[in-house]
């Protein structure tokens, strides 16, 4: 695993190419070319949260991510 802090994420990308590549990737989205499983949902009853993880992933871009959200 890989964790960025955001002075990290400043340094590798400028806002620039983070907006172009948002564009890019909300194209294809919209071209149906964006492979976006179902949200998982992870409840954690013990600590009184729930966890959610958003994969997705492009071929024609070579890109792959995911989001992981957790709330209480």
């Amino acid at each position: 695993m890989l964790l960025l802090s955001q002075n990290d994420v400043r340094q590798a990308i400028s806002m620039r190419e983070a907006i172009n590549a948002v564009e890019a990737a909300y194209i294809h989205a919209c071209q149906g070319k964006a492979n976006t499983p179902l949200r998982t949902q992870i409840d954690c009853p013990g600590v009184g949260g729930t966890m959610l993880f958003m994969p997705a992933s492009m071929e024609e871009l070579e890109g792959i991510g995911i989001k992981v959200v957790s709330v209480p």
